[in-house]
């Protein structure tokens, strides 16, 4: 019961400071392009909270926090007096209403790369590896170059360095100190019906070998199953302390037009280094600015392409998540500290965003659309048509949001 209160309060937090930024943006924008704001909701249903400032404008904080909105003054919707009409949203400029509507996407983009700047000036936990004296004294003899102790190796390929590859064939143990950090390839979900459940998979096993083949990441482990669609493999896995090999056929799925891509349906879990073996890597305040762009910007695209996928089917859509599965992830995120649930927000912040501009006719990107059809036609959309357009908008996301809250209820 704990759990589930953790979880659920990280995850209002989240949803709290999320919708607050994306309703922040439109709200923002439309007191700059002098619109007349009557409300400024965060959630749906019942007040909890209410205020009016010397504006007019009331600040709602409701029970159902999956949502929020900003009411703005506009003929289509009530009746204006004609000395107000300059204040309405419908009477303003085709690029003021856009830039109104794109704020909110906008804005939470702009919050990710904020958090994203925050966590690198704090410093990212890295693990390094480590040599000491005994281990520097052991292959002093075995490597043509000095060996001394240290406390950290920044950058260390073995295959790369300078060592007689006699001074670890004769003992791994040095191997196994520098490469310790990888991440184990032990897997942490399974979905069903998939190639890996069908080849007797299981959670928790640990991928040793393919074809004889040693797996040292997960990235060489999926280039191997990605480039190998419908042709068996041989898997060393390690399970309860004893090996096995299993065989595998990777399931297969068209990537472009004539491209076969080899998946087989797991989640991998990730191992984390002893605490001895961790250091924090901050950064300067331009540096972390330039990576918390360029980490925005990256997964922005991963979202994009992630999106793209799911409309063509190359990824199934029990891969959507609802907000128990969020909810879970948010818990998980803040039980590993402020940097892991700042990464999560960030995360589910370009995500809002990137999904608030699917042209959809009720989210942000679907009144985008009316916009530019308003511009090419060179007259506004018909309230019919838009109202329309509206309750077949309403039925998709009803539907998706229905399938998505499914998929959570199967995965419990």
């Amino acid at each position: 019961m704990l759990h589930f209160f953790w979880n659920f309060s990280t995850f209002l937090l989240a949803m709290g400071m999320l919708i607050t930024v994306h309703e922040l943006g439109h709200f923002l924008v439309a007191r700059c392009c002098k619109v007349t704001v009557e409300c400024f909701s965060i959630g749906f249903g019942k007040a909890i909270f209410r205020w009016r400032d010397r504006l007019g404008t009331e600040y709602i904080i409701a029970a159902i926090p999956l949502g929020g909105y900003v009411k703005m003054l506009d003929e289509q919707t009530s009746n204006i007096l004609p000395e107000n009409r300059y204040r309405a949203f419908n009477q303003k400029s085709i690029c003021q209403r856009a830039a109104i509507i794109a704020a909110g996407p906008i804005f939470n983009c702009l919050f990710a790369t904020l958090l994203y700047w925050i966590i690198f000036l704090i410093g990212i936990p890295i693990s390094q590896p480590v040599i000491n004296t005994s281990m520097a004294n052991k292959y002093e003899n075995l490597s043509p170059i000095s060996l001394k102790p240290v406390k950290h190796v920044k950058d260390f390929n073995i295959h790369d360095s300078q060592i007689d590859k006699k001074a670890y064939n004769n003992d791994e143990s040095l191997v196994s100190i520098l490469q310790e950090l990888k991440n184990h390839l032990v897997i942490s979900e399974i979905q069903p019906h998939s190639a890996a459940m069908k080849s007797g998979l299981q959670v928790g096993d640990t991928i040793i070998a393919v074809n004889d083949i040693k797996m040292t990441s997960w990235e060489k482990f999926i280039c191997i199953i990605r480039d190998n669609p419908g042709r068996i493999l041989k898997i060393g896995i390690l399970r309860k302390n004893e090996l096995f090999n299993i065989t595998l056929q990777p399931d297969s799925k068209l990537v472009g037009k004539d491209k076969m891509e080899g998946f087989i349906g797991i989640l991998p879990s990730i191992s984390f280094s002893p605490l001895d073996l961790k250091t924090i890597q901050q950064y300067s305040p331009i540096e972390a600015f330039h990576l918390a762009v360029k980490k925005t910007c990256y997964i922005i695209y991963l979202t994009i392409n992630m999106l793209s996928k799911l409309i063509t089917g190359h990824v199934n859509l029990n891969n959507l998540n609802g907000p128990i599965s969020i909810a879970k992830h948010a818990g998980i995120s803040a039980d590993y500290g402020i940097i892991c649930y700042l990464m999560f927000l960030a995360l589910m912040s370009i995500n809002l965003g990137v999904v608030n501009l699917f042209p959809l006719p009720v989210l942000d990107g679907g009144h985008l659309i009316f916009l530019i059809l308003e511009k090419l036609k060179g007259k506004a959309i018909s309230t019919r048509m838009q109202n329309f357009s509206y309750r077949i908008g309403s039925i998709v996301l009803i539907l998706l949001m229905g399938l998505a809250i499914f998929n959570d209820i199967c995965k419990l």
